[in-house]
This record gives C-alpha cells, sequence and structure tokens, in this order.
C-alpha cells in the first residue's frame, strides 16, 4: 500500500521549472521621458545662431526655475520673496522650453526670437536699472543682450531691415497658423492667454482672483513682462509646431504652472479666489498632454 501511495505521488505532482523573468521597461515609458527631456534641454550643441541664442535662454531658465532668489542676488544686487519667487521659477519653465524650441529650429527663425526676446530684455534691464528696481550686473548684462539682438538682426538682413518688418513679423510668429481644434492650437493658446494677462492685464493677474497681492515695481516691471515675452514666443513655436511638441511642451509648462500655483496657494503666496481651481485646470491640461503623447 505504501508504495503504491508513492507511486501515485511521484506521478500526480508536477515539477515547476525555474524561469528567469526579465523586466523591461516599456517603450512608451521611455519615449515619454525623452520627449519631456528634449522639450526643456537642447539637443545640438554646434556652433550656429540657434544654439548661441537659444543655450542663453536654457540658462537663464535653469537660473530661474532653479535658483531664483541666489540668482536675483548675486547678478542683480535685489532680493525677491512671496509671489516672486515662484513667478521667477514660472518664468524659468517657460525660458527652458523656449530655450529647447530655439535651437531645435532654424537659425533664420532664431534671429527673429533672438532679436526679439534679447532686444526686449535689454529694454527690460535697462529700466529697472534706471528706476533704482535692480544694480549689480544689470546693465553689463542687458548691454550683452543688446549685443545680441543686433547680432540677430544682422544675420537676418541687417537692423534696419527686421525693425521696419518687425512688427509683422512678431505679431505672425505668435499667431495660430489654423483655426483647428488641435494640441497644438489648445496648448499653445493657453500658454499665450497666461502670456497676455501677464503683460497687458497685470491688474486682474495681482488681483484678488490670483495672486492677491505683490504688486511691486520688480514685479509688474520686470518678472511680469518677462513671463510674457517667454510664453508669447513659446505660444508662436507651438502653433508653427507638431501636435506631438505641443503636448510636450504643455505636459511640461501647464504641469508645471500647476504644481508652481497649488504649492503657493497652500503655502499662501497666491492668496486669490480662483487658486482652489486654477490648479487643477493646468493639471487637466497637462493630464491630456500626456494621454496625446502615449
Amino acid at each position: 500500500m505504501l508504495a503504491l501511495t508513492t507511486a501515485a505521488l511521484s506521478f500526480n505532482v508536477a515539477v515547476r521549472p525555474s524561469i528567469a523573468v526579465a523586466r523591461t521597461v516599456s517603450p512608451l515609458k521611455m519615449g515619454l521621458v525623452d520627449d519631456v527631456k528634449n522639450s526643456v534641454v537642447p539637443a545640438d550643441t554646434s556652433e550656429t545662431l540657434r544654439n548661441v541664442m537659444g543655450w542663453q535662454m536654457t540658462g537663464w531658465g535653469i537660473g530661474c526655475t532653479a535658483a531664483p532668489a541666489y540668482m536675483m542676488t548675486t547678478l542683480f544686487a535685489t532680493s525677491i520673496s512671496g509671489p516672486q519667487v515662484p513667478l521667477f521659477r514660472a518664468m524659468g519653465l517657460a525660458m527652458l522650453a523656449l530655450g529647447a524650441r530655439v535651437t531645435g529650429g532654424s537659425d533664420d527663425d532664431a534671429a527673429l526670437s533672438g532679436l526679439v526676446f534679447y532686444g526686449a530684455w535689454y529694454k527690460l534691464l535697462t529700466a529697472a536699472a534706471a528706476a533704482g528696481i535692480s544694480a549689480g550686473y544689470t546693465t553689463t548684462i542687458a548691454t550683452w543682450n543688446l549685443l545680441c539682438a543686433l547680432s540677430c538682426a544682422r544675420r537676418s538682413g541687417g537692423l534696419f531691415k527686421r525693425v521696419t518688418e518687425l512688427d509683422l513679423g512678431v505679431v505672425d510668429s505668435v499667431l495660430p497658423k489654423d483655426t483647428k481644434v488641435s494640441t497644438r492650437n489648445i496648448v499653445g493658446a493657453n500658454v499665450a492667454a497666461w502670456g497676455l494677462i501677464c503683460w497687458k492685464f497685470q491688474d486682474f493677474f495681482l488681483g484678488s482672483r490670483i495672486v492677491a497681492g505683490g504688486a511691486t515695481p520688480l514685479m509688474t516691471s520686470v518678472i511680469l513682462p518677462g513671463i510674457a515675452l517667454a510664453n508669447l514666443l513659446l505660444a508662436g513655436k507651438i502653433f508653427a509646431g507638431s501636435d506631438k511638441d505641443a503636448a510636450t511642451n504643455g505636459a511640461v509648462i501647464l504641469g508645471g504652472y500647476g504644481v508652481i500655483g497649488y504649492l503657493a496657494a497652500k503655502a499662501g503666496v497666491f492668496a486669490g479666489t480662483w487658486m482652489g481651481w486654477l490648479p487643477l485646470v493646468n493639471f487637466a491640461l497637462a493630464a491630456y498632454c500626456v494621454k496625446e503623447l502615449l
């Protein structure tokens, strides 16, 4: 009987082979990470106009995002606090994305973007220095921006030609290229809207609905115009690009704006009545962009 039982058990029990399970990272996840990285980190380091201008934007974006207080104290001999800090980070995000877009485009597009970007910053910084808003290396940095703007003008047919065509060229570069309901138009419109608000509707932005305070000379003369400049130039490139690139920019910029707004509201830095739901809108738009990338 014991022999029969042993035989039956040996017949019925299956031996489970040892299987080595190889875990691989989904290509979709790796592709998403690469897309996000490329949207803020230029992929080209060759000696071209687009890299000379775009990498500088990237550098300023890193400084504004990672260490805005240190950058302002060290370079501009002025301190920032309250809502100025998160808004500097928001400006830095837009500059990072803009720098990557400029380096990834053509030298002709970089010349127009560089003329507007560095020319505008020359005006903003010289006005800030004259008003006593900032000091330190402000005048030196402003002069460098002027030289960059002049270089862009020379590379695109001369200063007179560029200045006489500037209004039409700039307006055309920041407008949608069509009226389709596409990812590039949805993201571009949202990025442009924040730029337009920071440029033309500062009282609304700093009023009781969003920031609820902080209307200092530095805020209204440097920070908000800087956000407007970066956002509007970036929006133009989003409108003119592909839906995939727009989705990548939207995931980074709008998602970043959502995080910045949420943390600022939790800290009481942004005390507007809309701050309970406004970050959620940015999160929803960022989630839509991520879905379009997957």
